[in-house]
């Protein structure tokens, strides 16, 4: 097993259980420049930002998309009474990813340092595409509309990417996202006691 392996399982299955929890993050930022033409980008992206519409996604098929909704409803919810707002992009008529945005740093999920996010950027995360839809450009779509919509007086987006999870930071950096800091969060029975940034990039 590699030690990246054996580091994450560390971090995410032993620490927890005993009331622990350490995170190594990047923290990555777009700076907002001209809106993107979307356009010719593939798949349809509809904004949520009530619960009744993220129940209508939930039922909308039996896509691992929509079963990650139903598991996480209530979570979910939580989002959109506090202001939070879901770009789900559909695919042949089913839902094939999402990624959810806060526009402001008092409704940014709480287990998020806020305090390591830029001045006037918007935070997205918890991005999603199943499997099945991967490398059809709709990451890149949702994205794209997110830029477009959010340009009046926002600098531009910001996102915690895991250090393991090279997957999304490969896509981030493909629409000029780029590496700003890692952080170390230490996390002690639900309360973050402990930020530190190791590293500046630029």
């Amino acid at each position: 097993m590699k030690v990246s392996k054996i580091i994450k399982y560390s971090l995410d299955q032993l620490l927890p259980k005993a009331g622990l929890r350490l995170r190594l993050d990047y923290i990555y930022s777009y700076v907002a420049g001209e809106s993107v033409n979307s356009s010719n980008l593939s798949g349809s992206v509809v904004i949520i930002k009530d619960t009744k519409s993220v129940k209508l996604l939930a039922g909308l098929d039996k896509s691992s998309g929509a079963n990650k909704i139903r598991k996480r409803f209530r979570e979910f919810k939580e989002r959109i009474a506090i202001g939070n707002m879901m770009y789900a992009v559909k695919a042949e008529s089913t839902l094939a990813g999402y990624y959810w945005v806060s526009r402001d740093r008092e409704t940014v999920p709480k287990e998020i340092i806020t305090s390591q996010i830029p001045e006037s950027f918007i935070y997205t995360y918890d991005a999603f595409i199943d499997p099945q839809f991967r490398r059809r450009g709709l990451f890149d779509n949702l994205v794209s509309i997110i830029k477009n919509d959010h340009v009046d007086g926002i600098r531009g987006l910001a996102c915690f990417i895991s250090v393991f999870n090279k997957r999304s930071q490969r896509a981030h950096e493909k629409l000029d996202f780029r590496k700003r800091y890692l952080i170390l969060t230490f996390k002690l029975f639900n309360r973050f006691n402990f930020v530190k940034r190791l590293k500046c990039f630029q």
